[in-house]
C-alpha cells in the first residue's frame, strides 16, 4: 500500500515543475514574436568591404624588418639581447611603449645602418624565405575582384614600398624616418599621435591613405 503523502507527491506537479513549465512557454512565446518581427523586418545589406589594410611585420613578412635589421647588423644573440633590453624598461616602467620605435631605429643607425639599406635588406630576406607568398597571393587574387589591399606598418615605409613594388601593391603607407646615417627621428610614424608641421600627414596616419594612390 502506497503511503499517502507519497501518493499525493507523485500525483500532483511540484512548484519546480509548475515554474520551469511556465518559463519554457513564456520562452517559446517570445521566441515566436521574435522571429516574427526579424521576419518582416526589412533586410539591411552589409556594407561593402573595399579597402584592405595589411600589416607588413609578422604578416607579409615573418619576422619584424627593424629586428631582421638590428640582427643583420650584430648578429641574432646581440640583436635580442638589446631587444629584451627594451622590453624591460618598458615593464619596469622606464620607457614607455610608443618610445621604443624610436630607440630601435636609434640602435640600426648607430651601427651603420643607413635608410638606403632597407631595400637590399628586404631583397635578402626574400632570399632566405622571409615572407609569406602564399598570402601574397592571395591578397593579389582579391584585389581583381574590387578589392584595394593596403600595405601598412609602423616600420619604415621604404621596406613596405620595396615589398610593393616587387609584389604589384599600389597603395602603400609607413613611417618616414628622417635622416640618412644619422637617425633625427621621424617626420611621420604610423599607430601614434605624434605631429610634424614638416609633414602634411602628422595629424593622423589615415590620411596618407589618399596620398598613397
Amino acid at each position: 500500500m502506497t503511503h499517502p503523502f507519497i501518493s499525493c507527491y507523485t500525483n500532483q506537479p511540484s512548484f519546480m515543475t509548475k515554474t520551469i513549465n511556465h518559463l519554457l512557454a513564456a520562452t517559446a512565446l517570445t521566441s515566436v514574436k521574435f522571429a516574427g518581427r526579424k521576419a518582416s523586418a526589412p533586410f539591411k545589406a552589409q556594407p561593402k568591404v573595399e579597402t584592405l589594410i595589411v600589416d607588413v611585420d609578422r604578416t607579409i613578412t615573418k619576422e619584424d624588418s627593424p629586428k631582421i635589421a638590428l640582427e643583420a647588423l650584430c648578429g641574432k644573440k646581440e640583436a635580442k639581447r638589446i631587444f629584451d633590453g627594451f622590453l624591460t624598461s618598458v615593464i619596469r616602467g622606464k620607457t614607455k611603449v610608443d618610445a621604443v620605435h624610436q630607440m630601435v631605429f636609434s640602435e640600426l643607425y648607430s651601427h651603420g645602418f643607413k635608410r638606403g639599406d632597407w631595400s637590399a635588406l628586404m631583397e635578402q630576406s626574400e632570399k632566405q624565405g622571409g615572407f609569406r607568398t602564399e598570402l601574397i597571393d592571395a591578397i593579389l587574387e582579391l584585389s581583381k575582384k574590387g578589392l584595394i589591399p593596403v600595405l601598412a606598418t609602423r616600420s619604415s615605409k621604404d621596406s613596405a614600398q620595396w615589398i610593393a613594388k616587387r609584389f604589384g601593391f599600389e597603395h602603400v603607407v609607413g613611417s618616414e624616418e628622417k635622416g640618412n646615417g644619422k637617425f633625427e627621428g621621424f617626420s611621420m610614424m604610423i599607430g601614434v599621435s605624434d605631429r610634424s608641421d614638416n609633414d602634411p600627414c602628422h595629424d593622423k596616419a589615415e590620411r596618407c591613405l589618399a596620398g598613397s594612390k
